[in-house]
């Protein structure tokens, strides 16, 4: 609740969008163990649970709002697409890339080059300093080979959600499926701004690397035990 409640107050329309979906996810991951917990329970225990929750977040976010503590929804209809920087420097990077690519301009450049490529249209009192879409920027700084890790990174996370997703409620994997779900509320977040350049979420992002990747190996393994193994 307190996370929900500094999402609505940090002004962050991107935070509204993984707000919810981090919400949904959390759901997701905790109702089997719900569900075994409330076994003996009646059945209307169950699905009251989980609609009082969703109750109790809605009745927050509306008290948010009356209080005009909400920033983030504010911004969010207060917004204009034809103002917003990220859309309108879009073609620039997108014609950055092109010119620059398989070289790439080099990580950190992003700044001086975008000065040099911008147009008189775009030019404000405050600078842009990033693309505010990790992957273009990613692929502009880094060229070529940037683009072949990216798209290997991408694809390691792909399989190791399938498999760990596949193994259904078990307990054993539900830390491995939060270390999938982290990391696509970071790929969802990067699509608008450049969250894994900082620390914190640098370390976060390895933390929930290793749950996926412990998860996927463990459910790569045969069900029967392994030649040195009793039965």
């Amino acid at each position: 609740m307190i996370f929900a409640l500094t999402i609505l107050a940090s002004g962050s329309r991107a935070g509204i969008l993984l707000g919810a979906l981090a919400l949904g996810v959390g759901l997701a991951l905790s109702w089997a163990g719900i569900r075994r917990t409330l076994r003996r329970a009646p059945k209307w225990v169950f699905p009251s649970l989980i609609a009082t929750i969703l109750g109790t977040v809605a009745i927050f976010v509306l008290i948010s709002i009356a209080a005009d503590r909400a920033q983030s929804i504010n911004r969010a209809f207060a917004a204009d697409v034809g103002q917003d920087m990220r859309s309108r420097g879009l073609p620039t990077v997108l014609a950055m890339i092109e010119t620059y690519f398989p070289a790439g301009t080099g990580f950190g450049s992003f700044d001086p080059i975008f000065r040099i490529h911008e147009s008189f249209e775009l030019l404000k009192p405050t600078y842009f300093n990033h693309a505010h879409n990790d992957f273009l920027e990613i692929v502009l700084d880094g060229g070529l080979p940037a683009l072949t890790l990216l798209l290997a990174a991408l694809g390691w996370w792909a399989l190791a959600s399938i498999r760990v997703w596949r193994m259904g409620g078990e307990p054993l994997y539900v830390v491995p499926k939060l270390g999938s779900a982290m990391l696509l509320l970071v790929f969802i977040a990067s699509a608008f701004d450049y969250p894994a350049r900082t620390p914190m979420m640098m370390a976060i992002i390895v933390i929930a690397a290793v749950w996926l990747s412990q998860g996927a190996a463990a459910a790569a393994r045969a069900a029967l035990p392994e030649r040195d193994q009793p039965l």
